[in-house]
């Protein structure tokens, strides 16, 4: 996704974290009321990254964190004092989630008993009925993207204007020498992008709760930046993309998201299958290999105590990778498993100031080469958006050590078994 895109998209991402914040400051006012020190966020940050992913790709919001914001939820209050805020979710996002947890199944299990699986499910009311849901979803968007399209070259305007993905997609169907895709292979891919553009920021965001709230140090550090940086900002003013594409003014941001990906490890691998024979530390690969990286390897084996074993593999390395695998500066210390965002921070030689260094150490949370992740930009944009909207807003205070622990859940993407925040406003925080 180009910088142009990004920037045009920043408004409503902004406009959805700020949305977020509004939804947990009711959530804190229903908590004094009954005497709770924190909530799950689970679903919070599902429903907002849906409702950005809706505008990326179709051009408008699902209307998920709106649609919660709206009711009056019946509220129950557990043994260790997290609220639970029962809300009934809109039929499209219900039907999203369930039909994204039945992925899980091809990640988990071996291929023939997946296919077993998915056939049964299909043959379920309830797998049916969720998408038909999500398909007249994809279809009345399809249909409204065509006919923008066909407005739009009436007007005589370019269609490369297009705001949004799908947009995108249809302004190249019937073109002269442009193959498109059948209905239904595009449906598919429009659910994949759905998928696959949320739940990564999803545990991404998770994640980042867990990390700040533990370590109330970071937050502070954060926040003196930020209201440094922003003084201006207001509910008319909110963040755009070049207050957050600017390493220069907001390192520290830029220190944590790079944290928070390093020690999130949310893609545990990727796969790629060979379409040449290769070579690998000494191993004959043939075509047609699946070959499984565990990219979080990176971010935390590769200390300085393992060097001398992963240096004893130069010897059957090729050239290409002795020249370009080791693109960082330093491998990391005994605190690799610790979430640090200073380890990001170093002292610019020239000007004497702290700054923000991308290749301070080992870290591939998007992959490497033709094949990382297509969505990083955006990734990136949304964490930060989120990450100084809600810094800004709230100090994320201690939760009970019964609802703080460190279990995760992999499926598709690794996220935190245990996801809660007890946010306050800052002016409620004592110095």
């Amino acid at each position: 996704m180009s910088s142009k895109h990004l920037n045009e998209m920043t408004p409503a991402i902004a406009a959805h974290a700020r949305a977020l914040v509004l939804y947990w400051a009711k959530k804190i006012d229903i908590m004094k009321k009954h005497d709770a020190v924190c909530f799950s966020c689970r679903n919070d940050f599902a429903m907002g990254t849906l409702d950005i992913i809706g505008e990326v790709i179709a051009g408008r919001s699902l209307g998920m964190i709106a649609h919660a914001h709206s009711q009056t939820p019946t509220v129950k209050v557990d043994q260790y004092g997290s609220v639970v805020f029962a809300v009934s979710p809109t039929p499209l996002f219900a039907s999203l989630r369930y039909l994204f947890s039945c992925i899980t199944d091809n990640t988990i299990l071996p291929p023939w008993a997946a296919r077993v699986i998915q056939t049964v499910k299909g043959w379920r009311p309830g797998f049916r009925r969720a998408r038909r849901i999500v398909d007249e979803y994809i279809s009345t968007c399809l249909e409204e993207s065509r006919w923008n399209v066909r407005e739009l070259r009436e007007m005589g305007q370019e269609v490369d204007a297009a705001k949004c993905m799908i947009d995108l997609v249809t302004s190249r169907e019937n073109l002269p020498g442009e193959n498109s895709l059948p209905e239904h292979e595009l449906k598919d891919e429009i659910i994949t992008w759905l998928f696959a553009g949320h739940d990564t920021t999803t545990g991404a965001l998770q994640w980042t709760v867990k990390f700040l709230t533990d370590n109330p140090n970071a937050q502070r550090t954060l926040y003196a930046e930020l209201r440094s940086v922003f003084e201006d900002l207001s509910e008319d003013r909110m963040l755009t993309y070049a207050d957050v594409t600017s390493p220069d003014k907001t390192p520290y941001l830029e220190a944590v998201v790079a944290e928070v990906l390093r020690c999130a490890r949310v893609a545990e691998g990727a796969r790629r299958q060979t379409t040449e024979p290769i070579n690998i530390l000494g191993y004959d690969i043939p075509v047609g290999a699946d070959v499984i990286f565990i990219t979080p390897t990176a971010a935390t084996m590769t200390t300085k105590a393992a060097e001398p074993s992963i240096r004893a593999y130069d010897k059957v390395r090729s050239e290409t990778s002795l020249k370009e695998g080791f693109h960082w500066k330093r491998f990391w210390g005994d605190d690799a498993d610790e979430f640090k965002p200073e380890r990001w921070i170093v002292e610019d030689e020239k000007t004497g100031k702290r700054v923000f260094d991308p290749k301070a150490g080992p870290s591939v949370p998007f992959g490497l080469g033709l094949r990382s992740c297509p969505g990083k930009a955006l990734a990136i944009l949304e964490l930060k958006i989120y990450i100084a909207t809600i810094n800004l807003a709230f100090f994320l205070a201690p939760i009970p050590k019964e609802l703080s622990g460190k279990k995760v859940v992999i499926q598709v993407t690794r996220s935190p078994l245990q996801a809660y925040v007890a946010p306050k406003p800052w002016s409620a925080v004592e110095a």
